[in-house]
């Protein structure tokens, strides 16, 4: 399930979904959820080449302290 749309990872490990909250990533051999990423409004992901790190942007930040873009 996801609120905007999904993206699949370089090597097809992970699917990302959209969430109000930040991104959620599904993986294994029936894509249970794997990990959360809290990034409020999130819009965009990218992968490594390798799949050891992505990194998120949200156009309109955590209001708190205006993180738009996170490496993780």
């Amino acid at each position: 399930w996801t609120e905007t749309y999904a993206v699949w990872s370089p090597l097809g490990t992970y699917l990302a979904t959209f969430h109000w909250r930040g991104v959620a990533l599904w993986a294994g051999p029936k894509f249970t959820q794997f990990q959360k990423f809290y990034h409020p409004e999130a819009r965009f992901i990218s992968f490594s080449p390798c799949e050891n790190y992505i990194v998120t942007f949200s156009p309109t930040g955590d209001r708190g302290d205006d993180k738009k873009l996170i490496i993780w």
